[in-house]
């Protein structure tokens, strides 16, 4: 018999391994680019979040989301909240958006490039309220957001295609 929480638990793994997977590349980012090119951020845990947003039970995300968010904060930030309180309020928003589109690469993408878009600017915001930053919108808009779309956009499809695989392999064995 299989347990009610397996379908919890592969993606909590997932996304953990995303989480750590970010922090491997803002390293290999930051020694092997130029000045400029090191501002760039991967979000492989956020396109994970956003693509199980299209396939897993709400409360369950919500609730993974909660505890990614968590750590995520714990582990890069160290302002515990941030990150925790935006990756659940997108969840959020991609679940009221996602019902008006069709589910296919095209439309995950530009979810994608639209929520990190979004994602981006409320950390940045909050940090500059904060006083955390000393980028101006100019400097953020050109350096940090522009690259770091250019890098996740390369990336979607690395998440994409093995993700959207796992999926339908687990939809098709229930």
């Amino acid at each position: 018999m299989k347990s009610k929480t397996s379908p919890f638990i592969l993606p909590s793994l997932i996304l953990f391994g995303l989480l750590l997977t970010d922090g491997f590349l803002s390293i290999v980012i930051k020694s092997f680019f130029p000045d400029d090119l090191k501002m760039m951020v991967p979000r492989m845990m956020l396109m994970g979040l956003i693509f199980f947003s299209f396939h897993l039970d709400f409360k369950k995300l919500i609730m993974l989301t909660f505890l990614i968010g968590f750590v995520y904060d714990s582990y890069y930030s160290g302002i515990l909240g941030i990150y925790m309180f935006f990756l659940v309020l997108l969840v959020n928003m991609v679940f009221h958006f996602k019902n008006f589109f069709n589910r296919n690469f095209w439309t995950i993408g530009l979810f994608q490039i639209l929520f990190i878009t979004v994602f981006e600017f409320m950390v940045y915001g909050i940090y500059y309220m904060i006083d955390f930053t000393s980028f101006t919108l100019i400097d953020f808009l050109a350096i940090r957001l522009g690259y770091t779309l250019l890098l996740n956009v390369m990336m979607f499809p690395t998440i994409y295609f093995p993700l959207n695989h796992l999926m339908k392999k687990t939809v098709n064995s229930k």
